[in-house]
C-alpha cells in the first residue's frame, strides 16, 4: 500500500514485515521507519489538514496515529 501526505511532501508505504516506511518523493530518500503493528497494515490515511499526521490500521486490530516529524 502507498499513500501520499496531503501536500505530497511524504509518501508512506506499508510493507509485508508490518512496518511503515516514510519516503521523501522528491529525492527518494527514506525519512523514517515506523514500527508498532504486529500484523499486516491494510490502510494508511493522511490527516486532511495536517500534512505530517496520518493513521494506519492493521489486521492486528490497532488503529495508530503517527506524526512523521516526531
Amino acid at each position: 500500500m502507498v499513500q501520499w501526505s496531503t501536500d505530497d511532501s511524504f509518501a508512506i508505504t506499508a510493507i509485508a514485515n508490518f512496518q511503515l516506511k516514510v519516503w521523501n518523493p522528491r529525492n527518494g530518500c527514506l525519512v523514517a521507519t515506523l514500527k508498532g503493528h504486529t500484523s499486516l497494515v491494510y490502510t494508511v490515511e493522511p490527516h486532511p489538514l495536517t500534512e505530517n499526521i496520518f493513521l494506519s490500521a492493521g489486521h492486528d486490530g490497532y488503529l495508530k496515529v503517527w506524526d512523521i516529524i516526531t
